[in-house]
C-alpha cells in the first residue's frame, strides 16, 4: 500500500515537471510570435 502511493506521488511529480516545460515552452513562443507581430507591425508603420 505504502509503496503504491509512493508510486502514484511519483507520477504526479513527474506530470507536473513535465506540464511545467510544456508550459514554459508555451510561454517562450507566445511571447516570441508577439515580439516577431509588433517588430512586423512596426516595420510596417516605417515604410
Amino acid at each position: 500500500m505504502d509503496a503504491m502511493i509512493k508510486l502514484i506521488t511519483k507520477g504526479i511529480n513527474n506530470g507536473n515537471k513535465n506540464f511545467n516545460t510544456i508550459y514554459t515552452i508555451l510561454v517562450i513562443k507566445t511571447t516570441y510570435v508577439n515580439l516577431i507581430i509588433k517588430f512586423f507591425c512596426f516595420w510596417i508603420s516605417i515604410i
